[in-house]
């Protein structure tokens, strides 16, 4: 589940940097690129993090509400 819209937009500013040729625009397109790129990287960490304490802390739970086990 990527952020898409921040994924998308980095993507955008990083081909309109290889495209550009006047630097003032390639150092602000490189600054925008970077910044969706980290909020995206950011975001799918938090999201990947997320999962897997939850996992880790209702191990047990998970296992006995996906196999409809009872409680001993």
């Amino acid at each position: 589940m990527i952020p898409g819209i921040y994924a998308y937009k980095a993507i955008l500013y990083l081909i309109s940097f290889i495209r550009s040729d006047d630097l003032k625009a390639k150092s602000e397109f490189l600054v925008q690129f970077f910044d969706y790129f980290f909020t995206t990287l950011s975001v799918t960490l938090a999201l990947a993090i997320g999962v897997s304490v939850t996992l880790l802390i209702f191990f047990e739970q998970s296992f006995m509400m996906t196999r409809h086990a009872k409680k001993h």
